[in-house]
């Protein structure tokens, strides 16, 4: 028999017709952001796949450890490019800053 994780279905009738469902099992700890949990598993597990899709005859695997490489490559990349880039360390974390006159807008090119 298999064991499934508790659930609570709750739903939420609107006046304007439409309907919520929302989980009633409190979410618990949660990763501050995806850099904090992709250094985590590549860690952990680096061989375990994190995403699979169909090629030809077989699959075409990421695995974590695979992710990470390729995560760090982009964000050495935006590093090495003009402009001003800050990497967070421990996270995945890469933000332009604008230091245009008159410009103190920052954009997240990756959360």
């Amino acid at each position: 028999m298999l064991n499934y994780i508790p659930h609570d279905v709750v739903r939420e009738d609107r006046s304007d017709g439409s309907i919520l469902l929302r989980s009633g099992v409190p979410l618990g700890p949660v990763a501050k952001n995806t850099g904090v949990w992709l250094h985590e598993w590549a860690e952990k597990s680096p061989d375990r796949v994190f995403v699979a899709e169909r090629s030809g005859e077989g699959w075409r695997e990421l695995r974590y450890a695979e992710l990470l490489q390729q995560v760090r490559a982009v964000a050495a990349s935006l590093l090495s490019r003009s402009g001003r880039f800050a990497l967070f360390p421990g996270t995945a974390s890469i933000t332009r800053f604008s230091l245009s006159p008159g410009n103190t807008s920052a954009c997240q090119l990756y959360p």
